[in-house]
């Protein structure tokens, strides 16, 4: 081998070996690294939350402070902080104090004092809230703080759909996007095989799961309880549809005992299907009973594709999305002692 073809050669595994080492970095689907440190799944937290004596004498005021802090990657709209849950004792004083935006009083509202709403936090934005109480009866005295928010999730599944005669097998199987942030994520297992063939129907199964932290307050209600409510969990289907039985009617679209999934179509009227026809968007939305976490709720669906790319493949995709109010207690218990 001459020298010029040599140093090409080398050239050749250098640039070879820089693709490599960059590929993962360029091309990879999961969020980056500084995102996963920034934002977290508990959306709203009270940091540097301070209670100004635990052990009060009668008569004497505390104070409880702390930053109402959004985690999520995206703006939340009506955050409430409520001490109504705070025992209220005669004759006690109590004044609250919301932190508004920028000075303006019109971002936040306060309602006598026990609640706070805020109507807007940017994503990592930190609002503070200060409850200066004065406590008159002895004994023990839980501070009480129901914090609620509204939020929303998404997730996206790909389905490899072969022909099963120019491929049966396909390189390319089923895949979904990382979760989206928040106390609430959606899970979407893939067909038996983890492909689909066209014109066979196929099941498919969506699950709730709670990933956030019970450190930071209790969940309400609790974590084996929480679910989604009916109408807010929805799912669109592109090259994928609900299949049809013999007599015309459709496949269920079901969970177990804990609920039914009703299929409907933007312009049907709620709880019927429409369709038939390709490169139309269809949509699943639990209708009857809300999704409940570490449930499987089964769905049937069958490939709607005339022909397949010229790899012997087209890829369906699930996008799902879903909407809750998430709402959790902080419970700090003072202890009011006597005078000396």
């Amino acid at each position: 081998m001459v020298k010029g073809q040599a140093m090409i050669l080398l050239v050749i595994v250098l640039l070879a070996v820089i693709f490599i080492f960059f590929s993962s970095r360029i091309f990879s689907t999961q969020p980056v690294i500084t995102d996963q440190l920034k934002f977290k799944n508990d959306i709203i937290t009270l940091e540097n939350f301070e209670v100004s004596n635990l052990r009060p004498v009668v008569n004497s005021k505390v104070i409880v402070s702390f930053d109402v802090t959004n985690n999520g990657d995206k703006e939340i709209e009506n955050v409430i902080v409520d001490f109504g849950g705070t025992t209220k004792q005669k004759g006690g004083v109590v004044e609250l104090t919301c932190d508004p935006f920028s000075s303006s009083v019109n971002d936040v509202t306060k309602t006598g004092n026990d609640k706070c709403k805020f109507q807007k936090l940017e994503s990592l934005e930190t609002r503070k809230v200060t409850y200066n109480m004065q406590v008159v009866n002895e004994g023990t005295l839980p501070i009480v703080i129901n914090v609620s928010y509204p939020y929303s999730g998404t997730r996206e599944a790909f389905i490899t759909i072969v022909d099963d005669k120019t491929v049966k097998t396909p390189q390319v199987q089923f895949r979904q996007s990382p979760p989206s942030v928040g106390p609430l994520v959606v899970d979407v297992a893939p067909p038996t095989k983890g492909w689909a063939v066209s014109d066979q129907p196929f099941a498919v199964k969506f699950r709730l799961r709670f990933v956030g932290s019970t450190a930071t307050g209790i969940p309400l209600p609790s974590v084996d309880k929480i679910g989604i409510e009916k109408r807010k969990l929805g799912v669109k289907l592109t090259n994928l549809i609900v299949p049809k039985k013999r007599d015309g009617t459709f496949l269920s679209c079901s969970g177990f005992k804990e609920g039914t999934i009703a299929i409907s179509q933007p312009t049907a009227s709620p709880g019927e299907f429409r369709g038939g026809l390709t490169n139309v968007e269809y949509s699943i939305v639990n209708t009857e009973r809300e999704i409940l976490v570490n449930k499987d709720y089964d769905c049937n669906l069958q490939a709607d594709v005339k022909a397949n790319d010229p790899f012997g493949y087209k890829l369906g995709n699930i996008d799902v999305d879903f909407f809750y109010t998430f709402e959790f207690l902080k419970i700090q218990n003072i202890n009011v002692i006597r005078a000396a």
